[in-house]
């Protein structure tokens, strides 16, 4: 089932087109998931290891004023976990 149908309680078409290309691509690819040969975990760890953590585009407003990220909208997220 589309993760749609599931929240949002409708089914519709786009739906049952979803589900059908998810069977197909299980029967093709003998009941693994995409990029199964990775794990996600390596990967994060490679990206820190090889400092590419993503940056913050020049463009933006944030980038051209590193002054506005100290600003205490940040401070204020608390943790959930």
């Amino acid at each position: 089932m589309a993760p749609e149908a599931i929240e949002k309680k409708i089914s519709i078409e786009a739906n049952d087109s979803w589900a059908f290309s998810v069977l197909i691509f299980e029967v093709f690819h003998r009941g693994f998931g995409p990029y199964h040969e990775y794990d996600p975990e390596d990967k994060v760890v490679d990206l820190l290891k090889k400092r590419r953590a993503t940056h913050v585009p020049i463009r933006s407003s944030q980038g051209r004023n590193p002054s506005s990220w100290n600003n205490g909208q940040y401070q204020k997220v608390e943790s959930v976990s």
